[in-house]
C-alpha cells in the first residue's frame, strides 16, 4: 500500500486543495519544515520525531512531506496509526523497501507488545538499507508509555521538533491564504471579525472556509 494523500486528517483541510507545504502557515515551524522538504527530497538523510498538541497541524505537515517526496518520484509509505488494526502486526512488514517511510499517530501503536517488537525490527531494517523515516506523536518520545525499552531508545535518538500551534496572526494568514486557494478574498476586517467570534480552532476555521466557498458559488 503506497502513500495515500486522501486519508483523513487530524487537522480537516479544504477538500479542493492538495495537502502541501504550499497551503500550511509554517509560522515559528520553519526549521521543522525545511528539514522535512530535504528529508521528501533525500537531500539529507532524515530520522524525524515531530510532537504536538492536537490541532497543530501534524498529519499536514506528515502528509505534505509524503506529497512532496511523491511528487519528486520517491517511493513512500504513509501510515496511519490511528486507523491500523493492533492485530494486524503483519501490515508492517516489507515497508523498509520504501525509500521514504512516514508513520503519523504512533502512540495509537504502542502499548501491543507484538507491534512494539513489529515497529523496533522496522526501524532497524529501515536504517541498514538507507531508508528516511519521519513519526509524529502528541508528546515527545521520552514520554511515549511502551514496554519495549529498546524501541523507546531508537524513537529518542530521532531528531526531534515540537511542532508549534499558530499564534492569531498565524491563523489570519491562514484564512486569507484557504479563501484566495479558493478564488474568494476576505478583507482583513472580516478574518478579525471571524476570529473574535467563532471557536478559533482549524479544524472549525477551515469548516467554514468552505462553507463561505460553497454559500459563495451558490
Amino acid at each position: 500500500m503506497e502513500v495515500s494523500t486522501n486519508r483523513q486528517l487530524i487537522l480537516p483541510l479544504p477538500t479542493n486543495l492538495r495537502t502541501t507545504f504550499a497551503n500550511f502557515v509554517a509560522g515559528e515551524n520553519q526549521q521543522l519544515i525545511q528539514r522535512l522538504s530535504q528529508t521528501a527530497l533525500g537531500q539529507q538523510n532524515g530520522w524525524i520525531y515531530v510532537w504536538g498538541p492536537s490541532e497543530a497541524g501534524k498529519s499536514h505537515v506528515l502528509q505534505a512531506t509524503c506529497q512532496l517526496a511523491q511528487d519528486a518520484g520517491q517511493r513512500v509509505f504513509y501510515l496511519a496509526g490511528n486507523e491500523l488494526d493492533k492485530d494486524q502486526g503483519s501490515v508492517l512488514e516489507g515497508l523498509e523497501l520504501f525509500d521514504l517511510l512516514v508513520i503519523d499517530d504512533l502512540p495509537s501503536l504502542l502499548g501491543n507488545d507484538r507491534l512494539e517488537e513489529s515497529l523496533f525490527y522496522l526501524y532497524n531494517r529501515t536504517k541498514d538499507r538507507g531508508g528516511r523515516l519521519v513519526v509524529a506523536a502528541d508528546r515527545p518520545p521520552r514520554q511515549l508509555t511502551l514496554s519495549l525499552a529498546d524501541l523507546k531508545s531508537r524513537l529518542a535518538a530521532l531528531e526531534v521538533y515540537r511542532l508549534q500551534p499558530l499564534t492569531d496572526d498565524g491563523k489570519a494568514q491562514l484564512l486569507d491564504l484557504w479563501a484566495k486557494q479558493r478564488s474568494f478574498s476576505m478583507e482583513p476586517d472580516v478574518i478579525t471579525y471571524i476570529l473574535s467570534r467563532v471557536d478559533r480552532q482549524l479544524s472549525t476555521l477551515a469548516t467554514l472556509v468552505e462553507n463561505l466557498d460553497r454559500f459563495s458559488l451558490a
